[in-house]
């Protein structure tokens, strides 16, 4: 029996130290659940004290839009006047790039002109380049002809003076 009591104590101080945990988790869940209320509550004052700042900046941003909007009405003023100094200009500026342009082509007609008259004194040279050509060829075989009889000359006075030397 006493090894039963025994046994009971055990029990009673397991469920003791059962008890004593639960307890300690029972205290660390209240400490994390008021820690995130704290977070929380801090979360909410920042975001109340960021949502100030982006009222204060959606009022500069408007203010300065309104100093852009001015602005651009003024530049906007600017530009039609320098619009109508450009066109005066750009008309000007034709009428210069129209005598060029007709400079240009009568030019450029003189050129074609002169390109024709130097690519038919190039063909006049060549063809009197080919006649040359054809006549020294002509020239050649001549030559060539006169070499072929003059060789052959020699060798029938070759073969004429073997004959004559042979019978004497």
């Amino acid at each position: 029996m006493r090894g039963e009591m025994e046994k009971v104590k055990v029990y009673e101080s397991d469920v003791k130290a059962y008890q004593a945990k639960v307890e300690g988790l029972r205290t660390k869940a209240s400490v994390n659940s008021i820690n995130i209320k704290n977070q929380t509550e801090e979360a909410k004052l920042k975001l109340d004290a960021y949502g100030a700042q982006l009222n204060g900046y959606k009022a500069t941003m408007q203010k300065a839009e309104s100093l852009i909007k001015n602005s651009l009405d003024k530049y906007r003023a600017d530009v039609g006047a320098y619009g109508q100094e450009a066109s005066a200009m750009t008309k000007t500026y034709d009428m210069f790039i129209q005598t060029g342009r007709l400079n240009s082509q009568s030019n450029i007609e003189s050129t074609n002109q002169s390109i024709k008259k130097a690519e038919f004194q190039l063909k006049r040279l060549a063809e009197q380049a080919k006649l040359r050509i054809e006549a020294s060829k002509a020239a050649a075989d001549v030559y060539k002809n006169l070499a072929s009889g003059a060789l052959s000359s020699v060798n029938a006075l070759a073969s004429v003076t073997k004959t004559i030397t042979s019978k004497s």
